[in-house]
C-alpha cells in the first residue's frame, strides 16, 4: 500500500473536519465529537462534556486554518485514511501539568493522537504518520519530541496516543510514568 503524508495547512480545515465526520466511532461515540480538540482545551471535564461536535468542528476548522492546529493526515489513492495531532507542546493547554517538567526549556512537540480509518490499522499508517512528525519536528529546528502513550491494559482503543514498543523502534526513550501511562522522549539534537 503506498501511503502520502500531508502536513496540514492553513485552509485545510475542511478537509480534516471531513475525514471526521465520514468515521465510526462505534468503539467510543464521544469521540465522534472530538475532532481532536480536547488536549487544546484547559476547560475541566465537566465544561468539556457540555461542549458539542459541532462546536469543536468549527473550533478545529477555525484553528486549522489560522495556523494553531497542526498535524498530519495519511491519504492512499486520495482518499483520506490517518490522522496525527502533532504540535508544540504548549499548545497543549491540557497536558501542560504532564510535560512542563519534563521539557523544561527546550522547544519540543508532542505527537497525541492517532486516528486510523479501521480498514487501514495495522498497515503502517501510524508509523508512516509519527515519521513524518518526527522529520517536520526535525527540520523546524526542535530539540525533542514527545509521546505520551496510555497504559492499554484494560481497552485497546486506549492505543490511540501509540504505544511503547512504537515509540521505542521509532528511537524514543522512556523517561518516565505518570498515573495512565508512560512519558517518552526522542532527541532531536
Amino acid at each position: 500500500m503506498n501511503i502520502k503524508i500531508k502536513k496540514l495547512q492553513p485552509g485545510m480545515g475542511n478537509e480534516f473536519a471531513d475525514y471526521f465526520a465520514n468515521l465510526s466511532f462505534t468503539h467510543e461515540p464521544n469521540w465522534s465529537g472530538c475532532y481532536c480538540r480536547f488536549y487544546h482545551m484547559d476547560n475541566d471535564i465537566e465544561e468539556w462534556g457540555k461542549r458539542t461536535g459541532e462546536e469543536n468542528r468549527l473550533d478545529a476548522i477555525k484553528e486549522i486554518d489560522n495556523g494553531n492546529m497542526t498535524g498530519f493526515l495519511a491519504y492512499t489513492d486520495d482518499q483520506c485514511i490517518g490522522w496525527l495531532n502533532a504540535n508544540d507542546w504548549k499548545s497543549y493547554k491540557r497536558l501542560y501539568p504532564f510535560v512542563k517538567d519534563t521539557i523544561g526549556d527546550k522547544k519540543a512537540g508532542v505527537v497525541i493522537c492517532y486516528v486510523v480509518h479501521p480498514e487501514y490499522r495495522g498497515m503502517g499508517v501510524s508509523k508512516a504518520l509519527l515519521n513524518a512528525a518526527v522529520e517536520d519536528f526535525k527540520e523546524n529546528g526542535y530539540d525533542a519530541v514527545m509521546a505520551l502513550p496510555l497504559n492499554a491494559n484494560e481497552f485497546s482503543q486506549k492505543l490511540y496516543r501509540g504505544t511503547e514498543s512504537m515509540y521505542e523502534k521509532a528511537g524514543f526513550n522512556k523517561v518516565g510514568e505518570f498515573e495512565y501511562g508512560q512519558v517518552f522522549v526522542r532527541e532531536l539534537k
